[in-house]
């Protein structure tokens, strides 16, 4: 029960003994107790409303993100509008210790900070990697909230913020850091496949322009940059299945086949289907080790 709560009840106990004077002072006050009840009710309304329409801008503005670096800008602004903090740091979580990424700081151009004393032993970004939830600063401490964020159970960034926040903010905090989280992880798959269609790629031209190379030919007739069993395999092939056949040496996934070609991943599952059975192999590592012995059929 609050202490509003505690005062109504006293007032209704002191109204039921009282004589007329006093119940009349009694239910004045009790009016006016109750008015400010209800007033104090509508604030927190509207503060609520407004803090869950401000959540709802922060997350739109994280998921609209296009690297790790913007994310990290974003979110900190985002952080500090939720909080009303003047500065916020974001800091990644890595093998040698947190390296700050990201800074917020209200109407200056600051520098990173870097990594001192909020960093000691029980404080609270460290315990928010800890208990991978969110911390505070105690009365000894400068008034710090510490927000972790979470992927697949690990702690990758923590956040600072230079003000104490109430719980019903924490909630919003841990809410925000949580989309940041996803948003993060998205990022970082994205950029990986994309490194990784490159590399593809770069092995796919270097195998197109080696097996179509003609400027002369071996002793056997063979086109000059083009393997023995190479040629034998590639013959019964039509030009398409010959590209995924070539990305197949390479170690690409259906995926990435489909990404480098630009077709759907059932296509190329056909095609696999097909160049296994004119190349008379069960799986894409027989085909690999035959193409490479020069034995393929």
């Amino acid at each position: 029960m609050s202490e509003q709560e505690d005062d109504v009840a006293s007032l209704l106990r002191q109204l039921r003994g009282a004589d007329a004077d006093r119940a009349a002072a009694v239910s004045t006050r009790l009016a006016e107790l109750l008015d400010r009840k209800r007033l104090l009710g509508e604030h927190n309304h509207t503060a609520l409303s407004l803090l869950t329409k401000r959540l709802d801008t922060a997350l739109a503005a994280v998921v609209d993100t296009a690297s790790a670096t913007e994310l990290g800008r974003t979110a900190c602004a985002q952080f500090a509008e939720l909080t009303g903090s003047r500065q916020v740091v974001m800091s990644s979580i890595t093998d040698s210790g947190p390296a700050p990424v990201a800074v917020f700081a209200e109407g200056v151009d600051v520098p990173i900070p870097t990594i001192g004393s909020s960093w000691s032993d029980g404080s609270p970004a460290t315990r928010a990697v800890s208990s991978r939830a969110v911390a505070y600063g105690t009365d000894l401490e400068r008034h710090t909230t510490a927000i972790p964020v979470v992927v697949h159970g690990t702690v990758t960034a923590v956040v600072e913020i230079d003000v104490r926040v109430p719980d019903t903010v924490t909630h919003a905090l841990t809410a925000l850091a949580e989309a940041v989280a996803v948003r993060l992880e998205h990022i970082t798959l994205l950029a990986r496949e994309r490194q990784q269609q490159r590399a593809v790629g770069e092995t796919a031209r270097t195998l197109l322009a080696a097996t179509s190379t003609t400027d002369g030919a071996g002793e056997q007739g063979e086109p000059v940059g083009r393997s023995p069993g190479e040629h034998t395999y590639l013959e019964p092939l039509t030009d398409r299945e010959k590209d995924v056949a070539r990305l197949i040496l390479t170690g690409a996934s259906n995926s990435a086949i489909a990404a480098e070609l630009v077709i759907s991943i059932d296509t190329v599952k056909s095609h696999v289907k097909s160049i296994l059975r004119k190349s008379g192999t069960t799986n894409r590592a027989e085909l690999i080790a035959r193409f490479r012995s020069g034995s393929a059929t």
